[in-house]
């Protein structure tokens, strides 16, 4: 597990690591009858192969999000804050 951990970790940012981790670890243990290699390298490859899928997944998840349309108010209010930040900012 140390080593499914530094992967998910590596590939994702550490506030939605834990989250993903989590996903990764109840997704192994939901499957784990699903399994039909006989080899421990075989066994952690299918793991990695669930990890990559559920950081896909994450990944699909954070797009989405980002792509949420925003009314044209709050878009003028994000550039006027905006905009303010950057006069009261230093130089």
């Amino acid at each position: 597990m140390p080593d499914l951990r530094l992967f998910v970790f590596g590939s994702i940012d550490r506030p939605a690591a834990e989250d993903a981790l989590q996903e990764v670890l109840k997704a192994i243990a939901v499957s784990l009858k699903k399994f039909q290699g006989r080899t421990g390298r075989e066994f952690w490859g299918w793991c990695y192969r669930i990890a990559r899928n559920k950081l896909n997944d994450q990944f699909r998840q954070q797009y989405a999000d980002r792509m949420q349309p925003v009314s044209p108010e709050e878009l003028w209010q994000m550039v006027e804050l905006s905009g303010q930040n950057a006069i009261t900012a230093p130089a």
